[in-house]
């Protein structure tokens, strides 16, 4: 979420020729934190949130498929529960709507097997 677009999409490309059958986590803000951290506008007791430049909605990720032909899998990774009430309401709450489409993301890339010279 701290580098520019196309730096995420390189890094992602680098990642799947150098770790072929690996696997790639990552995490993104949603679009309409990304722009308020751009604006400046995300403060709390002091602290300012860095600017965060990539960001991506949960619907978009298989859009990450585009940035390298070895990634061959993107799937989404949701939180399964936790401690207390919040903790076992939440991965319920991100189910409904608007929380389903506004809220942060973590996705796992599944990078190929790089194919066996003949």
């Amino acid at each position: 979420m701290y580098l520019p677009p196309a730096r995420v999409r390189a890094l992602i490309a680098g990642c799947a020729e150098r770790f072929p059958g690996g696997s790639l986590v990552l995490d993104a803000v949603p679009r309409w934190f990304s722009r308020l951290t751009l604006t400046g506008k995300v403060r709390a007791h002091g602290y300012q949130a860095p600017p965060m430049p990539w960001a991506m909605d949960p619907s978009e990720r298989d859009k990450l498929r585009t940035a390298s032909p070895a990634v061959a899998a993107v799937r989404d990774v949701r939180p399964t529960g936790g401690r207390g009430l919040v903790g076992a309401l939440l991965p319920l709450a991100l189910t409904t709507p608007p929380l389903v489409t506004r809220r942060p993301s973590v996705t796992v890339l599944n990078i190929a097997e790089r194919p066996e010279q003949s």
